[in-house]
């Protein structure tokens, strides 16, 4: 699907072979040894803010930008539709809503999102512009049972790397509460060229494409792509 540019771009990794498991097990370590240092970093900061003493005065967010593969799916890296490469840590902490502090949540939710809920946080949702696309999850902030949005979006192109002048067809993909749906359009006339679904309550890891067995099920989540990406 992509060559992996990301890891296989830097050091003495083989750029022409499938990676050895010592290989493997090397960069897993320190991929989970960055997200020790990581969490070991952003505990300064809570200590600081506790010493500080604005630790009941200050709404905390932790996020990404993009998740990232270790060799699931063959990849290395970011750049796909899947939803390891969509989904990203998103913890958010208002001091006035104490009652959702350490808990998770099924809510959707996407990184357009993240402004309108830390302006409302703080108080200030009058000033928002009304063009904004995301919406305010403030009410899952304080009641992680609670539900804003029923999809989440993401588009990527395909050939994953390279100028636009290489690039084939763009994938458009909805989240929705058990599925995930992706649509490759070509770029040169916007024909849908293939379909993946990957079905989450029984498929997490999104390992087998069961577009052909539940067309009833591609209807739908297809119109929800074409209202929200419009007709290429």
């Amino acid at each position: 699907m992509h060559d992996s540019k990301e890891v296989r771009g830097y050091g003495n990794l083989p750029k022409d072979r499938d990676l050895t498991a010592e290989e493997v097990v090397n960069l897993r370590h320190g991929y989970y040894a960055s997200i020790s240092f990581m969490d070991a970093q952003i505990g300064k900061i809570l200590e600081a803010l506790e010493e500080g003493g604005h630790v009941d005065d200050t709404i905390i967010c932790f996020t990404s930008d993009h998740g990232f593969h270790i060799g699931e799916h063959s990849l290395w890296g970011k750049t796909s539709n899947f939803e390891l490469d969509a989904r990203v840590p998103l913890i958010v902490a208002d001091p006035s809503h104490t009652a959702g502090h350490g808990k998770k949540t099924d809510a959707l939710a996407e990184l357009v999102d993240l402004y309108p809920t830390l302006a409302t946080l703080a108080g200030i949702e009058g000033d928002l512009p009304k063009r904004l696309e995301g919406a305010s999850l403030s009410p899952v902030v304080a009641d992680p049972s609670a539900t804003v949005k029923d999809a989440a979006f993401t588009q990527h192109q395909h050939t994953f790397y390279g100028p636009p002048e290489k690039w084939e067809a763009w994938g458009y993909s909805v989240r929705t509460k058990r599925w995930r749906y992706t649509e490759w359009r070509a770029i040169k006339d916007g024909s849908v060229m293939a379909r993946e679904l990957y079905d989450h309550e029984n498929d997490p890891a999104e390992t087998v494409n069961v577009a052909e067995q539940y067309s009833e099920v591609i209807k739908p989540h297809s119109v929800r792509i074409e209202e929200q990406f419009g007709k290429r």
